[in-house]
């Protein structure tokens, strides 16, 4: 039997909608749900079917810590930059696979 897995890409911005969809997922789901957090991780939430993993994205922080970066300019040029970053992390996690076969992809 194939193996079915959800995976979801989220920053810091869209927390509480994570913690909305992981509450969902507990609830009525039992496939794996794989998120992968953009610079920052998640700690306080514990499931055999939930696996968190961290992407980190060197302009992202350096904007964040340092407002600067040579990439992002503001926070419209921000919100471009993550969102053509969700394909490339969705890419990893199809290399990845994590034993899942068929992925099915959540936009947060």
């Amino acid at each position: 039997m194939k193996k079915k897995c959800f995976v979801t890409v989220v920053n810091e911005d869209y927390r509480e909608l994570m913690e909305q969809l992981i509450k969902s997922h507990k609830l009525f789901c039992n496939f794996d749900l794989i998120v992968y957090t953009i610079n920052f991780s998640v700690s306080d939430i514990k499931s055999e079917k939930i696996f968190f993993k961290q992407y980190l994205d060197k302009n992202l922080w350096e904007y964040k810590n340092l407002n600067k970066t040579d990439v992002i300019k503001n926070e419209y040029e921000k919100h471009k930059y993550t969102t053509l970053l969700k394909p490339l992390i969705l890419k990893e996690s199809l290399i990845e696979s994590c034993g899942c076969v068929e992925h099915v992809y959540l936009v947060i």
